[in-house]
């Protein structure tokens, strides 16, 4: 029975040598079939190392967009706090800046009417020097005449 096997067998293997008539086409077709394999083996193994790379890649992306999202929250934070700390500073500098504001404009006021006043004064101080110049030329003119008078009485 084993004999029959073996019969059977070789004539398989005659029949597959008849379609592979050379034996050098026999043995290129088993390497191509190797070489198949061990290229299909070789990009399995790229592609499943280039999967752990973009896999490793990935979870560094996710730890640092997370660290960067947990930044964001801490800046958004510390400027809402700056913020808030800032609009508390103008509100309590609000109501002195606008009672400065007026102290200033009253003081403005006073000193446009103490502007208008002291030009005034220099107007008035003007008009009086030219009054005294005016009143001390009269008096000079007044005494030459009194002398003139004087200088005749005597004589007389």
């Amino acid at each position: 029975m084993l004999s029959e096997r073996v019969v059977l067998l070789l004539r398989y293997l005659d029949m597959k040598m008849v379609k592979y008539a050379e034996l050098a086409i026999v043995g290129s077709y088993v390497a191509r079939r190797r070489q198949s394999f061990a290229a299909e083996k070789n990009l399995q193994t790229k592609v499943e190392v280039e999967y752990v790379d973009l896999r490793l890649d990935i979870n560094n992306t996710q730890k640092v967009t997370a660290e960067l999202w947990e930044k964001i929250e801490v800046f958004q934070k510390g400027f809402k706090e700056e913020l808030k700390r800032a609009e508390e500073l103008t509100a309590t500098l609000t109501k002195p800046d606008q009672l400065h504001a007026v102290e200033l404009t009253l003081k403005a006021l006073a000193l446009g009417d103490c502007k208008a006043a002291k030009s005034l004064e220099l107007e008035r101080g003007k008009r009086l020097d030219a009054d005294c110049s005016t009143l001390r030329s009269q008096l000079s003119m007044v005494e030459e005449q009194l002398s003139t008078v004087k200088a005749k009485l005597l004589e007389t």
